[in-house]
């Protein structure tokens, strides 16, 4: 593989800076819905329980409008600007592979889970807690069907054509290896909720694969199923437990599904070091693609919305 150190910033200066076009756009409009479904639903009402159905509802919707309306923007850009690139190849998928894969998923939100309890005993023992940051990376059905439709079906749909359909197609002439890599980790870095960035990234790599190896759709379907799903539907289903009950059992479940997981990788290990040698690109290359002003940019907003969120929760107790 030609290094060209000129065309390689180019390439990756307009991918990130579309990006962030994107998320301008999106953030822009979904304030504006927000703040206008809000108005619009306001009542002479005030009990907690109207509000907080209000206050889903508008932001929701602005969330569905702000996504749809800045993937379209982002399309139209790069339609105008980038040659057409087909993002649904045609690989056949078998039921086995999908099962693997959505193992693997089951096996990224346990280790979420242990991140979030490790985080949650250390600040403990500073009489802080991180209980509302794992519940902003948990929302869904609980505030309401509009966020339930965003994140289980809208969000995932949106997400793969920007960051597997837009982001990873741009680099993958770089490297399937980089691509995968790299949009994963935008993807992570998205999420900004700090706990969300491991978790993300996991997910972003195991999406990724499959969007590249087989189709976006494949990652389309297996995004919706782990979001409403493994994230709705199955956790809705251990909500009915008692509360002493559902955390074991919920922690169980993904127990299981991680020793699961962990052998199936150690069975095909041999294919999965097969690819990464197969796909590998110079270190160098993640970090300049990581580096251009739009990707610094990106990476920093996110991450600030991410640092605001925390002082915000930590600062809580003593408001």
């Amino acid at each position: 593989m030609g290094w060209d150190w000129h065309k390689f910033r180019k390439d990756t200066a307009f991918a990130t800076r579309n990006l962030v076009w994107y998320t301008l756009i999106m953030s822009v409009v979904t304030e504006m819905v927000s703040a206008m479904v809000s108005a619009l639903t306001k009542t002479g009402g005030s009990s907690e329980s109207l509000i907080s159905e209000v206050t889903g509802t508008a932001a929701s919707a602005g969330m569905i409008a702000g996504v749809l309306i800045g993937v379209f923007c982002l399309f139209k850009i790069d339609g105008t600007k980038a040659e057409k690139i087909d993002i649904f190849q045609k690989s056949k998928m078998t039921a086995g592979a999908f099962s693997r894969f959505c193992i693997y998923m089951i096996m990224a939100q346990m280790v979420f889970s242990l991140i979030a309890a490790a985080a949650e005993l250390i600040l403990n023992q500073l009489g802080l807690s991180m209980d509302t940051l794992t519940e902003l990376a948990s929302v869904g059905s609980d505030m309401g069907i509009m966020m339930m439709i965003y994140a289980g079906f809208v969000g995932p749909v949106v997400e793969e054509l920007v960051f597997r359909g837009f982001l990873m197609r741009r680099f993958e002439k770089y490297g399937k290896g980089f691509a995968v890599i790299v949009s994963a980790v935008l993807f992570g870095v998205m999420h900004g909720n700090p706990l969300q960035i491991v978790f993300g990234t996991l997910v972003g790599l195991i999406l990724g694969y499959i969007a590249i190896e087989y189709s976006i759709k494949w990652s389309i379907i297996l995004h919706i199923a782990n979001n409403f799903i493994l994230g709705d539907v199955i956790g809705g289903l251990f909500g009915l437990l008692p509360d002493d009950v559902e955390g074991i059992a919920f922690t169980v479940f993904l127990g299981i599904g991680f020793v699961i997981g962990f052998v199936l990788l150690i069975i095909r290990r041999k294919e999965w070091i097969s690819w990464l040698k197969e796909n590998a690109a110079p270190g160098s290359y993640y970090l300049n693609a990581l580096t251009t002003p739009s990707a610094v940019i990106f990476i920093g907003y996110n991450l600030l919305n991410g640092l605001m969120l925390l002082t915000l929760i930590f600062m809580e107790p003593f408001l």
